[in-house]
């Protein structure tokens, strides 16, 4: 996600809706001026102000994408605000700007997050192609990259990943199969085949590292297709996404 700097306008936007800018805060530059173009996603902050005294009352950062035919900014997700990380109520006059945000400096490292599968195992059934493991608890994301729901994680801020995994297969047989990534991280559906297995009754498989792009958001969840002859039981003990960068 590109920064754009100098770009700072003013909006008379009141409320909670997404803002339309209005011009360039003196000494500063319009969005469009310092770059930013149609559709582009952006990491926004936003400072109101009291009408009566002119001090600031409250701000938002958060992640939104910007339309050049209306000069609207859309406040999609929040990262943080002064009002308990809801959107603050604006008053009719605030100052949007773009910025870079705690999701894109992680003083532990790169900002990551984990899923597992806490429940009961998912049972595959012979000849299934590309059945959905279940995925149901988040263990970390304090960065807000994703979300899980449906046995599927969402990741919601654009930049390269690192996405890594370990599951659990186990047979009451030798079973023939292989193990999957699936995505639509960018133009298409895909799926990646990570792991192959041939007659193995019961073993753990380290999913190998894979580097994705994100621009807007994707889909990523964990398959199993089985060819063994008889129904096996899997477990995601881990589903990890890490942030590379920005793109």
């Amino acid at each position: 996600m590109a920064f754009r700097n100098l770009a700072r306008e003013y909006t008379t936007t009141t409320g909670t809706s997404d803002v339309v800018l209005t011009g360039a805060v003196p000494g500063c530059n319009t969005w469009e001026d310092a770059g930013v173009t149609n559709s582009e996603i952006v990491r926004y902050g936003i400072t109101t102000y009291n009408l009566s005294n002119n001090r600031a009352t409250h701000r938002e950062v958060g992640t939104g994408s910007y339309n050049t035919a209306t000069n609207t900014l859309a406040r999609t997700t929040v990262e943080s605000s002064t009002a308990a990380g809801a959107k603050i109520t604006l008053t009719g006059l605030s100052q949007v700007y773009i910025l870079p945000t705690a999701l894109d400096f992680n003083s532990g490292g790169n900002p990551f997050a984990s899923y597992t599968q806490n429940g009961s195992a998912t049972t595959v059934a012979n000849t299934a192609s590309d059945d959905e493991l279940d995925l149901d608890t988040e263990v970390v994301d304090a960065n807000g990259l994703a979300t899980l729901a449906s046995d599927i994680v969402t990741i919601n801020v654009p930049g390269w990943y690192e996405i890594t995994g370990f599951v659990g297969v186990t047979s009451g047989a030798n079973w023939n199969g292989y193990i999957e990534v699936y995505n639509n991280w960018q133009f298409a559906y895909e799926k990646h085949i990570y792991v192959t297995a041939n007659a193995v009754a019961s073993d753990s498989f380290v999913l190998p590292p894979t580097l994705i792009q994100i621009t807007t958001t994707g889909n990523v969840s964990v398959g199993l297709n089985n060819q063994s002859g008889q129904s096996v039981t899997a477990t995601v003990f881990e589903l990890t996404i890490k942030k590379l960068g920005n793109l």
